[in-house]
């Protein structure tokens, strides 16, 4: 209709099935809104949430939210995580650089590749800190490619952690697959160079 924008909460949602409705006091009745229709789809809207959207109608002539956003008030983005997720993830960062240490004393690994894995964990660290920051503001996100090409670069010890810190991209499913399937590829590509180096010897 117009590029108006308003301001309004979360009245309802299904996240299940992806839709929900906005109460605001510019408009008599909640506005419908639809998962593809937020400015974020990987945003979890909650229940009271602040939002800022633009309305339309839609093909039966019905007025609907398009471009919605979550605003500074609503802190509940990302899913939950338990604390068995947390554990396995101080674990299998714990048992990641214990394994690194024993690689890099016994000679095995030269010791400036621990500095590597420390420098690419901070900076994905930092990364991640910043997309969720800016996830809760409704600004133009970090590409996941971003994200994922410092995890492959050795990053991901930082970015498990700041999954946990941040409750941040452990509610995407797509993204978990890349995510732990670039910690086994580290992971592996250090027993197999360490298995290859203790046979030669």
């Amino acid at each position: 209709m117009n590029d108006r924008s308003y301001f309004g909460r979360v009245a309802s949602w299904k996240q299940k099935e992806g839709y929900g409705f906005i109460a605001s006091p510019s408009h008599p009745g909640d506005i419908f809104f639809h998962i593809r229709d937020t400015f974020d789809c990987n945003w979890q809207p909650q229940p009271g949430e602040m939002v800022k959207f633009t309305v339309q109608l839609d093909a039966q002539g019905r007025l609907r939210a398009v471009n919605v956003r979550t605003q500074w008030a609503a802190p509940q983005i990302a899913g939950s995580v338990s604390r068995f997720d947390t554990v396995l993830a101080l674990l299998v960062v714990g048992a990641f650089v214990i394994l690194l240490g024993l690689t890099v004393f016994a000679m095995v690994m030269p010791s400036w590749v621990i500095g590597w894995y420390l420098a690419c964990s901070a900076v994905t660290l930092m990364l991640y800190q910043e997309d969720k920051r800016r996830a809760q503001f409704g600004v133009w996100r970090i590409r996941e490619q971003t994200l994922h090409a410092w995890e492959l670069l050795g990053g991901w010890p930082g970015a498990l952690l700041a999954q946990q810190i941040f409750r941040h991209k452990i509610s995407k499913s797509s993204y978990a697959r890349y995510f732990w399937g670039i910690v086994s590829l580290h992971i592996g590509g250090i027993l197999l160079y360490l298995a290859v180096t203790l046979l030669v010897w």
